[in-house]
C-alpha cells in the first residue's frame, strides 16, 4: 500500500455509512460478504492518504467522517436529468489519485480517462440487453475499458468475466473474482424428498425484472392444479405491486412477504424450504447471484431462469432445473416436476454440492483491490498470472 494514495470508491447503492455503523455495533449483514467488504474498505483508510466511499443512491445526503479515518458520502435520491454530472462533480471533489468503480458507468469512466486517473473496475454485472441504448452504452464501456487508464476490469464469477471478453475487452485486463467461502454444502446433509406441504422461497430485490411476478403466477397455476404449496418472498422493493398481484389471483393466503431478512438467516430459511427460485429476466444485469451460492449451501434444490449468467453455473437436471425466462407456466411445470419426482429432487440436492465446488475461485474481491493499489511491477505480474489471458 502507498500512503500517498487518495482512493475514491464509487458504488451504485447500499448505504456505506449505515453499513459501517450497523456492523461495528454487531448488527447483521444484509448480504453474504458484506462485513468482509466493509471491514476491508475501512482498513484501507489507515493505510492511505485518504479514502472516500461514495454511494450514488441513499435515503439522504451526507458527507461524514468514519471512525476508521475514512469518509463516506451519500448522494441521496438524485432527481437531476443528468445524474452522471452530479456523480462526476462529487467524485471530483474528493481529488482522487486512484478510483475503484463498483458499477459500470460510461460517463464516469470517460471523465476518469480524460483526467488520466488510474481506475479499477470491480463489478458484478452482465450485459445482455439488446436495446439500441444499451448496445451503445456497451460499445462505449468496451472502448473505455480497453484504454490505458483502466488497469483491469474484474467481474463476479467466470461466466460474467468471460462475457467481458466476448463484448470486446482485452482478456489480459479481465479478472474473475469471488468472495471467500463463508458457508459450504458440506455443513448440511442432502435432501431426499420435499415436505408434504411444500414451501418455495425467493430471496432478492422485489422487482419485475427479478421475476417475482412470474413466481406468483406460477403459484397460482399450481394451486389450480391442486398442488398445495406456499411461497416465501424475502427482500424489499415494489412489495405493494406483488401483494396486489397475489390478492388479484386470490392466493394471498399462500404467499408470505418477509421483508428484508438478516443474511445469517438466509440459508436457514432456504434449508427449511423445499425449493429455491431464482427467476431473473435476461434484462436484469446479474453477475452471479449470491442466492445461487446460498441455495447450493442449503442443499435445497434450485430452479432458475435461463439467464445467460445462470446457464453453466447451474447444470440443468443435475444441480437445478432451468426454464425459459418470463414463462410462468414453464416455471410451474419445473416446480411440479421437482416436487413430484423424488429421485430428481434428491439428484438436484446432491448435484448442488458439486456445482458449488466448481464455482469457487482463488481470486478474492479484496485481493484484486489490494494488488492494484500496490501497483508497479508486482501488480503487472499479478494481473498477468490471474487474468483471462493466462
Amino acid at each position: 500500500m502507498t500512503e500517498s494514495t487518495r482512493l475514491s470508491i464509487l458504488q451504485y447503492a447500499g448505504d456505506f455509512r449505515e453499513a459501517t455503523e450497523r456492523l461495528s455495533a454487531g448488527g447483521p449483514e444484509n448480504y453474504r460478504g458484506q462485513k468482509y467488504t466493509v471491514d476491508f474498505v475501512e482498513g484501507l483508510a489507515t493505510k492511505l492518504e485518504s479514502r472516500y466511499t461514495i454511494t450514488i443512491f441513499t435515503n439522504d445526503r451526507y458527507d461524514v467522517g468514519l471512525s476508521s479515518g475514512g469518509r463516506a458520502i451519500g448522494m441521496g435520491n438524485i432527481s437531476e436529468k443528468l445524474p452522471q454530472l452530479s456523480v462526476i462533480r462529487t467524485l471530483s471533489s474528493t481529488r482522487p489519485s486512484k478510483i475503484v468503480l463498483r458499477t459500470p458507468m460510461p460517463a464516469v469512466m470517460l471523465w476518469a480517462w480524460m483526467k488520466r486517473i488510474p481506475t479499477l473496475l470491480v463489478i458484478a454485472d452482465s450485459f445482455n440487453s439488446n436495446s439500441w441504448k444499451d448496445r451503445l452504452k456497451r460499445r462505449i464501456f468496451t472502448f473505455l475499458s480497453n484504454r490505458s487508464s483502466f488497469s483491469a476490469i474484474a467481474n463476479h464469477g467466470n461466466h460474467a468475466a468471460r462475457q467481458l471478453v466476448e463484448i470486446g475487452i482485452a482478456p489480459g485486463k479481465v479478472i474473475a473474482w469471488d468472495y471467500p467461502a463463508f458457508s459450504s454444502p458440506d455443513q448440511y446433509p442432502e435432501k431426499l424428498r420435499p415436505c408434504a406441504q411444500p414451501t418455495l422461497i425467493f430471496v432478492g430485490s422485489l422487482t419485475i425484472e427479478k421475476g417475482v411476478g412470474d413466481i406468483i403466477k406460477a403459484v397460482s397455476i399450481l394451486l389450480e392444479r391442486k398442488i398445495n404449496i406456499s411461497l416465501l418472498i424475502a427482500g424489499s422493493g415494489h412489495t405493494e405491486i406483488f401483494e396486489k398481484m397475489a390478492d388479484d389471483l386470490n392466493i394471498s393466503n399462500n404467499v408470505k412477504f418477509l421483508g428484508n431478512v438478516d443474511n445469517n438467516k438466509v440459508i436457514d430459511f432456504m434449508r427449511e424450504s423445499d425449493l429455491v427460485l431464482v427467476p431473473s429476466h435476461h434484462k436484469y444485469p446479474e453477475g452471479l447471484p449470491l442466492t445461487i451460492y446460498e441455495a447450493y449451501c442449503s442443499r435445497t434444490p434450485l430452479i432458475v431462469s435461463d439467464h445467460p449468467m445462470f446457464v453453466g453455473n447451474v447444470i440443468d437436471r443435475l444441480s437445478g432445473l432451468i426454464y425459459p425466462e418470463k414463462d410462468a407456466k414453464a416455471l410451474a411445470d419445473c416446480i411440479a416436476e421437482a416436487l413430484l419426482d423424488h429421485a430428481l429432487y434428491h439428484r438436484l440436492s446432491l448435484g448442488g454440492q458439486q456445482s458449488w465446488r466448481s464455482l469457487q475461485l482463488k481470486v478474492t474481491w479484496d485481493a484484486v483491490i489490494s494488488e492494484w493499489i500496490k501497483g508497479g511491477d508486482g501488480w503487472q505480474s499479478w494481473l498477468k498470472a490471474h487474468s483471462l489471458a493466462n
